[in-house]
């Protein structure tokens, strides 16, 4: 177990849970988080393995925002970003899916297929996480656009805007593989959680030209390294 992963979860979990009530964003507590807890994780040896192994009973968009973060932290480490910009990219990790708390609960834990129109609600996170983060003024726009494109795609084929390879924000250029990984790779109501090079290699073959490759390929060479032979082995 990663060390103060349960209480950093459960402070995520108070956290996010304030937004559904008072509609902002506690800024303050999410950058103490980014900055005093997440950070320091992105440093342990076998994070990847831990976050694969790790059984929680949070919401899964708790959990899902905090390994994200991670993910996002890590990556922009692996790539050679340091300072002020993999803290904006841990930032928006933790925060990509702030908006999925205005989403109705019975839509988020729906453990069978969504209708077409359940699907148009959830799509709206992304804009509404935006506009949630919108008047928070010590919040930098790379931050913030991290959060509304997260799930455009380098082809132009995401939402909400269609956005192509050159307009994407960098934060969301890495958010969106950490996003897709920590998907694939964690329980969901409606399928079980795949292994990590199964995810890597689907991510590779099946986003070939909707993600961008170098961090793909970034994630991929490291999972060589730092996630367990054991695992490995049972997954060839």
């Amino acid at each position: 177990m990663l060390p103060k992963y349960d209480k950093t979860l459960d402070i995520i979990s108070s956290t996010f849970k304030k937004v559904r009530i008072f509609d902002e964003v506690p800024i303050a507590e999410c950058k103490e988080l980014a900055e005093n807890y997440i950070e320091l994780m992105i440093d342990i040896e076998g994070v990847l393995d831990n976050l694969y192994r790790i059984q929680t009973h949070h919401e899964y968009t708790f959990t899902h925002s905090l390994h994200v973060a991670i993910l996002t932290g890590l990556l922009g480490k692996w790539t050679g970003f340091t300072g002020t910009m993999l803290k904006d990219f841990i930032l928006s990790g933790l925060l990509h899916d702030i908006g999925k708390v205005l989403v109705p609960r019975e839509i988020l834990d729906k453990p069978g297929p969504l209708t077409t129109e359940e699907i148009d609600i959830i799509k709206l996170h992304s804009e509404q996480g935006y506009h949630l983060l919108s008047n928070c003024y010590d919040v930098s726009q790379e931050v913030k656009l991290g959060v509304l494109q997260h799930h455009e795609r380098e082809d132009g084929s995401g939402y909400p805007f269609g956005l192509k390879e050159k307009d994407l924000n960098i934060c969301a250029k890495f958010v969106a593989i950490a996003d897709i990984y920590d998907a694939m790779t964690s329980d969901r109501a409606y399928r079980k959680k795949i292994p990590p090079f199964t995810a890597i290699n689907l991510m590779l073959n099946q986003m070939y030209g909707k993600l961008d490759s170098v961090i793909c390929l970034t994630l991929s060479a490291k999972l060589q390294n730092y996630i367990n032979p054991i695992n490995k082995q049972q997954e060839e």
